[in-house]
């Protein structure tokens, strides 16, 4: 029996400028903090997957429904205390009609990232060596 993959559906898109920088591909585990954007609004927090990372910004796959606009904050355990990062959703994409799939989101970066702050993400991940981040092509 073949599996049929869902097909995606655009959730929103900004008509705002392309990505300025590239993006490194990962599979980090991640939290995120969704900020409430009314008075009143709830605030959450819930498991998600970074997919990949830039200086300018990333992609993560949560179950959850994010407007573009949203605040949120994305935590990874790289060092200690941590690094908590304050970015904004941008666009996003899910399956079409199965539930409880996950959702790709785009996001920006509030305060861009600098090279070695990205590279510091992927050494403390496991992701890359200190000599193969050296040499490393320019984010």
């Amino acid at each position: 029996m073949r599996k049929s993959h869902p097909q995606m559906e655009t959730i929103h898109r900004s008509g705002g400028r392309s990505r300025a920088s590239s993006r490194i591909p990962v599979v980090i585990p991640v939290r995120i903090e969704i900020l409430p954007t009314s008075e009143g609004g709830v605030y959450a927090a819930v498991p998600a997957v970074l997919l990949n990372i830039g200086c300018g910004g990333g992609n993560v796959r949560v179950r959850w429904d994010l407007a573009p606009g949203t605040r949120v904050f994305i935590s990874l355990s790289v060092g200690t205390p941590g690094l908590r990062l304050l970015a904004e959703i941008v666009w996003g994409t899910r399956a079409s009609g199965l539930g409880n799939e996950p959702a790709i989101y785009g996001v920006r970066w509030v305060d861009p990232l600098s090279v070695g702050a990205v590279q510091a993400v992927l050494l403390g991940q496991g992701v890359a060596r200190q000599r193969e981040t050296a040499h490393a092509p320019r984010i």
